[in-house]
C-alpha cells in the first residue's frame, strides 16, 4: 500500500495539491450547486442531521458548542446558524488557506475560524460535537488518520459526540481518496456508542441516471449497496456522576 508522507505537515501539502488539480480539471463542475443530483444528495444528508442531531445534542442548539474539522467553505456551521445555533458556540479548522478565508467571506461574525491541523488549535472549553465531512477519507497514511482521530476525540466533552460523514468505498479514478470503514473508526474510539447509516447514491451512477430518470435514481438509492457514503456518530460516555 502506498505510504503518504509521515508528517501532518506534508499531508496537508499532498491535500493542496489534490485539491488544485481537482480545480485544474474542472470536476467542481460535478458538484455545482443547481445539478439534480447534487441537490438530492445535499437534501438527504441534511435530513439524516436533522433526524439525529436532537438525539445528540438536543433540538435547541442555542447552547450547543460545535468543532468542523477541515470546516471547508464553511457550509455546515452556516447550517447550524440557521437551525438556532449561536456564532459564538461555533469552531472550524482547515488546512487550505483559500477554503478558511472563503468561510470567513461567506460565515457570520463570531465563529473561531483556525487555518492548520486540528492539533494546533488553541486550547478552549470542550466541544459538544466534533465534527469531519469527507476528511479522513482525503488523509491517505493510516497513521496520520488515527493521530487525527484522537485529536478530535480529546476535543469532545464528556457526553458530547463525534460525527464523520465520508466514503464506504474506494473510487478506483480518484487516487487522493480512501475509503473509511466503520471498523476502523471502531478502533480509533473503541469505549463509543456508535450510530451508522449509509447514504446517497453513488455520484457517478447518479449523475448518469438523475437527469432522465429521477424516480430511477430515488429507488437506486434505497439500495444500501449503491450507496457511497455513511454518516457515524459516536458518542463518548459522561462522566460518573454526572
Amino acid at each position: 500500500m502506498e505510504k503518504a508522507p509521515g508528517s501532518g505537515d506534508e499531508e496537508a501539502a499532498r491535500i493542496g495539491r489534490a485539491f488544485a488539480r481537482r480545480l485544474e480539471a474542472g470536476l467542481d463542475r460535478n458538484y455545482a450547486w443547481h445539478r439534480p443530483e447534487v441537490r438530492r444528495q445535499k437534501a438527504e444528508l441534511e435530513n439524516a442531521l436533522a433526524r439525529h442531531l436532537p438525539r445528540t445534542v438536543g433540538e435547541d442548539l442555542s447552547g450547543v458548542r460545535f468543532l468542523d474539522v477541515g470546516c471547508g467553505s464553511g457550509w455546515f456551521l452556516r447550517l447550524l446558524l440557521d437551525w438556532g445555533a449561536q456564532p459564538e458556540n461555533l469552531a472550524g479548522t482547515e488546512v487550505l488557506q483559500e477554503r478558511l478565508d472563503r468561510a470567513r467571506r461567506l460565515s457570520a461574525a463570531g465563529p473561531l475560524w483556525h487555518f492548520g491541523g486540528l492539533g494546533d488549535l488553541p486550547e478552549v472549553d470542550p466541544f459538544d460535537l466534533v465534527s469531519a465531512f469527507t476528511v479522513f477519507s482525503s488523509v491517505l497514511d493510516a497513521d496520520l488518520r488515527a493521530k487525527l482521530a484522537g485529536e478530535m476525540w480529546s476535543r469532545v466533552a464528556p457526553g458530547g459526540a463525534a460525527l464523520v460523514f465520508d466514503l464506504r468505498y474506494d473510487n478506483p479514478g480518484n487516487p487522493d481518496a480512501r475509503r473509511v470503514t466503520k471498523a476502523e473508526i471502531a478502533a480509533w474510539w473503541p469505549e463509543a456508542e456508535f450510530w451508522y447509516s449509509s447514504l446517497i447514491l453513488a455520484p457517478p451512477l447518479a449523475r448518469r441516471v438523475f437527469p432522465v430518470a429521477p424516480s430511477l435514481a430515488r429507488a437506486l438509492g434505497m439500495l444500501p449497496p449503491l450507496r457511497s457514503h455513511f454518516l457515524l456518530v459516536a458518542e463518548k460516555r459522561p462522566l460518573p456522576g454526572t
